[in-house]
């Protein structure tokens, strides 16, 4: 029994954050399809962060077993629920294939089905924990995605915070951020004293490899600024992705040139695929340059058996 003015407190609450609520969008069958698209490309990345995030789990859970910490190798593996993952993506993996082979063109399901999923894969790593251990960023583009999925089929749009940022900084900063060792042999020794610094040290130092320990990097700008309007962290997700796939060739060097064009900046980022390299068909283009929206800004792929280039255009502040 509510007492009638509780009653009518409630009722004016709800309307109040129901009138707030303007800006969300009808799940309808173009919606649903598009959405269903955005859930598939997510899916894909997402199980190759949660396959790498595993595989870097496992290997300092065997250093630490074979050290004799037991007990620390059995709390790192409890980071991640590996086998609900796996069952997770494969499951959402069969509803996707047999909904194709169905020729189903109602997305519907489809959107739905990677609702649930994606709730459940939310829940199945420790992404701040994790962040101690591996590469965070590794954590942390797994968990937007996630959160930008759930926000679309909730009917608002992902949240972007375009703001004015310096490029050439941020991307400079990102490349040695992919380069150098998170922590030094400096570092490890000088926290000998301390048990607990060393073991977190110890355990970030071998979760961690530098996606760009073997490749040489060429930077050129015409330039010494470079100011854009972009959402950081989604760039920056952006350039890792094209960054280990140019890496996933092979290839010795990578070449980042930036370059003012007027209203526009353009940051492109080349490598060539070497004699007895891998030439496959990069990350979904599709994912990418939806990507490249979120972060503020449109992206063009060109690449042969011998190249692969990709170009992002972002908006110059003058």
């Amino acid at each position: 029994m509510i007492a009638a003015l509780d009653a009518v407190r409630m009722v004016a609450a709800v309307k109040k954050d129901a009138l707030a609520l303007d800006d969300i969008a009808e799940l309808n069958s173009e919606r649903a399809a598009w959405a269903a698209e955005f859930a598939e490309d997510s899916m894909e990345q997402v199980n190759e962060l949660f396959t790498v995030m595993a595989g870097r789990l496992f290997y300092v859970s065997y250093v630490m077993d074979e050290l004799g910490e037991s007990d620390l190798a059995e709390q790192t593996t409890s980071l991640m629920r590996e086998d609900m993952i796996d069952g997770l993506l494969c499951a959402f993996r069969d509803f996707a294939g047999e909904h194709h082979e169905r020729g189903d063109t109602v997305s519907m399901h489809l959107a739905l089905k990677a609702g649930q999923v994606i709730a459940k894969l939310q829940q199945s790593f420790a992404q701040d924990e994790l962040a101690r251990i591996i590469d965070p960023n590794l954590a942390g583009r797994a968990s937007r995605l996630l959160s930008d999925y759930t926000t679309t089929l909730r009917g608002f749009t992902p949240p972007c915070e375009i703001a004015v940022c310096e490029i050439r900084s941020l991307t400079e900063a990102l490349v040695t951020g992919l380069t150098v060792p998170a922590c030094s042999d400096e570092d490890l020794l000088s926290s000998g004293d301390d048990d607990e610094a060393f073991t977190q040290i110890l355990l970030s130092r071998i979760g961690t490899r530098p996606v760009l320990e073997e490749v040489e990097v060429v930077f050129r700008a015409d330039g010494p600024m470079f100011n854009a309007l972009v959402d950081r962290d989604r760039l920056i997700d952006l350039l890792t992705y094209i960054i280990e796939d140019l890496v996933g060739t092979m290839t010795g060097r990578i070449i980042i040139e930036l370059k003012n064009r007027e209203e526009n900046i353009t940051l492109t980022l080349s490598g060539d695929i070497p004699e007895g390299g891998v030439s496959y068909e990069p990350r979904t283009a599709r994912f990418l340059k939806g990507l490249a929206q979120r972060a503020g800004g449109s992206l063009v792929m060109r690449g042969d058996d011998r190249m692969q280039k990709f170009e992002i255009t972002v908006a110059a502040i003058l």
